[in-house]
């Protein structure tokens, strides 16, 4: 494999300035038989870098049976050898949010199941549907998937002549929480009101003394411990500064988590350069503190920009606002000391229905003024999938399943009945001309 590597302008393949054209061919969604004439198909079209997920809850369908390579769809080191062989960079995102549009983002329903306190929860006290990133308890039960997927890829890292040439940490950090309209105040991942805990910590380490919060909130706390940002029983500015010091903690709680995960990759022996994306530009904002702390790591940050995922989208009839959002999230990221990239570009459609036309292709290029605007790297998700017409029907665990299934079609629902699947068996049920 060819050098890779990067610097705050853009990318070096072969030692060489160079646009990284990454697309996503999921190794678990595309047919294995198909995995090379895929790949050849994108170096044709000008692809030289591949992205797939490596989604938790496929390879650990039940606690604590961890699988790879024993069926196609967790054949991963077949997937990194086909690429190697067909001379691709390879950027893998292990999560352990991965999203792709998995059910929990690509997390193990079990840990729902079984552990539902390490969902996330808003400031009422309510359970948000969604990982809580610093729970010990996630965390531990994550560390054993972690140093799996690291045992698996290690053969295949470009420092090893491999093409894997970098990992991306979780997905869209702050996204799963924002989009609920909350951060995250789960009282034991963020150690509210917890001697030692992260938020009576952040809160010392900014105002050094108790007396100096009080005169901040306008309070009479007697410890950092006693302040509890889900029930502020203040107003007025005081308030306003108690809030975004909550802010600002939770933030600091994303880069807590993000060098966690790094220290783990680093611990088993991956040594390539990592990665975050923003889901959109102004969640940039929420990653400076991650940005300050990877301070001499080989990292950097990119943000996803995407055509449209649904009707009401701006981008559909691009603004000089629009643009503008794009420069933004440049100049953010110049500003970091990052070069401007993309790591999601949608090109394709999660639907059959309606078809992903020429004349979608072209305005969808008109929206993406990153092109224009010297983004060094491009990552298009979705760009190649499994059968686009058929059911892909698949059983993740080491047990006979059945179910009844249905698909949505142009004509309505088809109704498939009643099927078994064997232990981690694939079937495709073709729907030509159903469309």
């Amino acid at each position: 494999m060819r050098s890779f590597d990067f610097d705050d302008k853009g990318f070096l393949i072969g030692g060489e300035r160079d646009f990284l054209v990454g697309g996503e061919i999921a190794q678990f969604r595309v047919p294995r038989e198909e995995w090379r004439n895929r790949m050849r198909l994108f170096k044709k079209a000008g692809g030289n870098a591949l992205t797939t997920s490596v989604a938790w809850l496929i390879h650990e369908p039940e606690e604590g049976n961890i699988l790879f390579g024993d069926t196609e769809f967790r054949d991963l080191a077949g997937y990194l050898q086909t690429a190697k062989e067909e001379g691709l960079f390879v950027y893998l995102r292990p999560g352990p949010l991965v999203y792709t549009e998995l059910i929990n983002g690509g997390i193990p329903q079990w840990l729902f199941e079984k552990y539902p306190q390490v969902k996330a929860r808003n400031a009422a006290g309510e359970t948000i549907e969604q990982l809580s990133y610093l729970h010990p308890l996630a965390m531990e039960k994550f560390e054993k998937f972690y140093r799996r997927f690291a045992e698996e890829i290690k053969p295949y890292l470009i420092t090893a002549g491999g093409p894997v040439a970098m990992v991306q940490l979780d997905n869209e950090l702050a996204g799963i929480h924002t989009w609920n309209g909350t951060l995250d105040y789960n009282e034991e991942s963020m150690g509210i009101c917890r001697e030692g805990g992260l938020y009576p910590r952040f809160l010392g380490e900014k105002y050094g003394s108790i007396a100096a919060l009080n005169a901040a909130y306008g309070t009479g706390y007697v410890s950092f411990t006693e302040v509890d940002p889900r029930v502020f029983s203040f107003g007025g500015r005081e308030r306003a500064r108690a809030e975004k010091d909550y802010h600002d903690f939770y933030c600091r709680s994303l880069a807590v988590y993000a060098r966690r995960l790094l220290t783990l990759l680093r611990s088993y022996g991956i040594d390539v350069p990592v990665t975050a994306n923003a889901a959109n530009a102004y969640l940039l904002n929420y990653l400076k503190e991650l940005s300050d702390e990877m301070k001499g790591e080989k990292f950097f940050i990119g943000f996803d920009n995407y055509y449209g995922l649904d009707v009401n989208w701006a981008n559909f009839h691009p603004t000089p606002k629009w643009y503008m959002k794009n420069v933004y999230a440049a100049d953010a990221m110049r500003a970091m000391g990052y070069p401007f990239n993309v790591l999601e570009m949608e090109l394709g459609s999660y639907a059959d229905i309606p078809p992903v036309l020429p004349e979608d292709l072209l305005a969808d290029l008109g929206a993406k003024p990153c092109v224009e605007h010297s983004a060094p790297s491009v990552y298009a998700t979705l760009l190649s999938d499994g059968d686009r017409y058929a059911a892909f029907l698949i059983n993740l665990y080491t047990g006979a399943q059945e179910s009844e299934f249905r698909v949505h079609t142009a004509g309505g629902v088809k109704d498939l009945g009643r099927i078994r699947l064997k232990p981690a068996e694939v079937r495709y049920v073709e729907l030509s001309g159903e469309r």
